[in-house]
């Protein structure tokens, strides 16, 4: 090789090696995402609770690419959500912080894009501003009445919103390991394609569970309801076996509690009895207590657990939720008309 040749090689070598590494390129580290920051309306400019973030440069849409969002309040982690990337240059706007009640603090998130098949290419975090949220100690009531109509879930709602979340848990038999699959958006006739949240009974035949919650356009006014009842539908060569009805729900709804932003759900179903669910205990107990017209007590039943209560014969019920160290109610008594 001349001396010419030489140098030649020599210049190329030298030249690839100073070569700028590009962001996301195979085997290097991802770029990290930008403007990390809390949104509020669909322009990210109004409903609080909202996460915004502008794709990281590495976002090229492959299969393996996700951003981690990781939501704490304090120091403490209490949410996290994978977000699939999507190769595409417009702002991500996701709601999921919407989707729970949350307990007044200083909540804050981060925004990652990760690699999962080799997560040290993963980005580093980036961190959104604090906000301090203050629980409104007010709740949307908890949707009721779910049934099914050829392939269309529907239920009923006491409330004006009509953003609600669905939930579809699946076990092969009654006591099998559970699969869940959730949905979300805009329901104004409180309706939805059975399909949208079943994937079709994309997993055969079995047992779907679907329980339903309204969501708040504005968490800083209302929290998120409870949930709804179960719907258990089984289903048998790819068809609605049994399940579908109301499952006896007549109305329900939820008690907030003002200090912490708890939340207690009652259902009263067609049995005439209340059901009760959420933080029952010997310390937070919850009495049921039937009236006539005339408001004096029929009955009257302590819950120190979730369970039921009957309520049969009364033309009001009444549902109190007590703090036992205060001895004052934790929220406000419900009052439910039986007739």
């Amino acid at each position: 090789m001349s001396r010419k040749t030489l140098a030649a090689v020599l210049a190329l070598v030298l030249a690839a090696c100073l070569m700028p590494v590009t962001a996301g390129a195979a085997g290097g580290k991802l770029s990290p995402p930008a403007n990390v920051r809390w949104a509020t309306d669909d322009q990210g400019k109004g409903c609080p609770g909202w996460f915004y973030w502008e794709p990281s440069p590495s976002d090229t849409g492959e299969g393996s690419l996700e951003y981690y969002v990781t939501v704490y309040n304090g120091s403490e982690e209490v949410d996290w959500v994978g977000w699939t990337a999507q190769g595409e240059s417009e702002p991500f706007l996701v709601d999921s912080f919407l989707w729970e009640p949350r307990e007044s603090g200083q909540y804050r998130f981060s925004v990652q894009l990760n690699d999962w098949e080799d997560e040290s290419r993963s980005s580093d975090p980036v961190w959104s501003d604090v906000w301090t949220y203050t629980n409104p100690g007010v709740s949307l009531s908890a949707p009721y009445g779910l049934s099914v109509q050829g392939n269309t879930l529907t239920w009923r709602s006491d409330s004006d919103s009509d953003y609600f979340a669905l939930e579809c848990s699946y076990r092969q038999d009654k006591d099998g390991k559970s699969r869940r699959s959730s949905n979300y958006g805009n329901y104004p006739n409180n309706s939805v394609d059975l399909s949208r949240i079943t994937r079709s009974f994309r997993y055969g035949d079995g047992y779907y569970q679907i329980r339903v919650r309204t969501l708040s356009a504005d968490i800083t006014k209302a929290c998120p309801s409870g949930w709804s009842d179960e719907l258990t539908l089984q289903v048998a060569n790819g068809q609605i076996v049994s399940g579908g009805g109301s499952g006896g729900i007549v109305s329900s709804g939820s008690m907030v509690a003002v200090r912490d932003g708890s939340a207690l759900n009652w259902a009263l179903t067609d049995a005439g009895e209340v059901r009760v669910s959420g933080p029952v205990s010997s310390s937070a107990p919850v009495w049921v207590a039937a009236y006539d017209r005339e408001g004096r007590m029929l009955s009257a039943s302590l819950l120190t657990a979730p369970g039921s209560v009957s309520v049969a014969g009364g033309d009001e019920a009444r549902v109190f939720w007590l703090d036992v160290a205060t001895d004052v109610p934790r929220a406000k008594n419900a009052e439910i008309p039986l007739h």
